[in-house]
């Protein structure tokens, strides 16, 4: 009988790695509360499971959102109605997608403005704006259909630098969210890009580990870049971390638990001192 060659773990997670990127499915964790330098705070899988967190930090009133996401998330047209599910935020926000969670916040007053940076343009996509101690340009939403469409244009953004937004959020006073997808930093599409780019279909075990170990170094500048911005931001009340490896698999699973953790440090570091 042949005898079967020991595997070490770390090869056993590459190849548990490379069956997720082809399968495009990651596995599933529950939310987890936790504090940030004294801040709430929410590890989920699915963007989408911010939402109820998000409507009770509001409490009614609209706040603003800083987007940090490979993704700027603002299909609407896939979200049903709330009041289709009597009201019940949970099963809601496991019904829309995970691109849709932001225009179902927007039409139900809960953020009146958000802010998208992906770290790889500098630059922000914004929807909706803050002037005068008030919300102006909020994108407009309409139920039509039992679903949640924008209203004519509303949907397009308007592109400011970092600069303008830190100035514009400098006298802000209100409710501040800051949400972060792990794809913004570690993404499969980084990994599908690299491995594209050097011909190789069918990596093996050193080679993915090379094209891991070279996105963790991208990673790492793209969460400089996100810290420069958040320098000049008003402390946030929310913090919202998303994982992204399920339903659809868009953050690089190998680092998720890394990033979440460096990602996490980073902040406690940026927050512990102001």
């Amino acid at each position: 009988m042949q005898k079967l060659q020991a595997i070490s773990s770390r090869e056993y997670d590459i190849n548990k790695f490379l069956g997720m990127i082809v399968s495009g499915h990651g596995i599933y964790t529950a939310p987890r509360e936790i504090r940030i330098a004294g801040i709430d705070a929410v590890v989920v899988d699915p963007h989408n499971e911010v939402f109820p967190y998000w409507a009770e930090f509001s409490g009614g009133e609209q706040a603003a959102v800083i987007h940090v996401d490979e993704h700027p998330d603002m299909e609407a047209v896939a979200v049903m109605g709330l009041e289709q599910l009597d009201g019940d935020l949970s099963e809601y926000a496991k019904q829309m997608g995970c691109a849709s969670f932001i225009p179902a916040a927007i039409y139900y007053g809960l953020v009146g403005a958000a802010f998208h940076f992906n770290p790889d343009y500098d630059r922000i996509d914004a929807y909706g704006r803050f002037r005068g101690n008030r919300f102006v340009g909020t994108p407009s939403l309409v139920l039509r259909e039992g679903r949640i469409r924008f209203d004519a244009n509303s949907a397009e953004p308007t592109a400011i630098s970092p600069r303008k937004l830190k100035n514009e959020l400098k006298g802000f006073r209100g409710k501040l969210i800051l949400d972060i997808d792990l794809d913004a930093f570690v993404s499969v599409e980084d990994y599908n890009a690299l491995s594209a780019l050097t011909g190789n279909k069918a990596p093996g075990y050193d080679y993915a580990l090379t094209l891991i170990s070279a996105i963790s170094q991208m990673g790492r500048l793209r969460l400089r870049d996100v810290s420069k911005l958040l320098e000049g931001i008003p402390v946030p009340g929310l913090i919202t971390i998303a994982r992204s490896q399920t339903p659809q698999l868009y953050a690089l699973p190998l680092l998720a638990d890394d990033f979440e953790r460096i990602v996490i440090g980073e902040l406690g570091r940026l927050y512990a001192k102001r």
